[in-house]
């Protein structure tokens, strides 16, 4: 619950078109991320399936395709969120915000080493803005909008 409140006034400090945290809770990227986070868990606990299918349902809602796997931090910002993707082994850190069209994915699918970028903390990635590969992206970085980032 701590997780929550704390990303409900991150939301808020980050969005001057919020009137009040009542509208927060009807943002995309909000039920993205919570959807996401059980979804996450269930992956962890080696219940694949089941994260998988709380993820095509959240992509369904929300427009926003993130992978069981995937790990990340809080608190997070999915600005507009339509369009985001986040492939499995992505890790994103605390307190960045990610707008919308942003993809997180592989340059290849061979090989078991890391495929996917690493967003360290305080980080801002602009409106389809696409990195790919194991990229490391440091903390406090400013990604422009329609950036492309390969490994």
């Amino acid at each position: 619950m701590k997780k929550f409140v704390e990303n409900i006034e991150f939301i808020r400090q980050n969005d001057r078109s919020i009137h009040s945290v009542f509208e927060i809770l009807f943002l995309p990227g909000v039920h993205a991320i919570l959807l996401h986070r059980m979804a996450h868990l269930f992956y962890k606990i080696r219940l694949f399936t089941l994260g998988r299918i709380i993820n095509s349902v959240s992509k369904c809602l929300t427009g926003v395709d993130i992978h069981p796997g995937a790990k990340i931090g809080s608190p997070i910002f999915l600005d507009h969120a339509t369009g985001v993707v986040i492939g499995e082994q992505s890790t994103i850190g605390n307190n960045c915000v990610i707008y919308h069209g942003v993809t997180l994915g592989a340059k290849t699918q061979l090989g078991n080493s890391r495929r996917h970028p690493e967003i360290g903390d305080n980080v801002l990635i602009g409106c389809n803005a696409t990195l790919l590969g194991h990229v490391i992206i440091k903390d406090k970085t400013i990604i422009k909008a329609n950036e492309l980032i390969i490994e």
